[in-house]
């Protein structure tokens, strides 16, 4: 699943629906720069998931090039 679908999956979902193991804050991960990793947060609701994949789609890179993860 790449960043693009699953904004489009998230959108689908009721925005106040809680999720007992959900992300947060978007950031690289460490062994390859060009794919996406989310920290881990318990109790969150969909829509703030959703906030932070959308905050996601375009990230400063390495080198300062952006990437985009869609």
């Amino acid at each position: 699943m790449n960043l693009g679908q699953l904004i489009k999956r998230l959108e689908k979902e009721p925005l106040g629906k809680k999720v007992a193991n959900g992300f947060g804050k978007p950031r690289s991960y460490r062994g390859y720069y060009d794919q996406i990793a989310f920290e881990p947060k318990k109790d969150v609701d969909v829509h703030y998931m959703l906030l932070q994949a959308k905050s996601a789609q375009l990230s400063q890179g390495t080198k300062e090039e952006a990437i985009r993860w869609t």
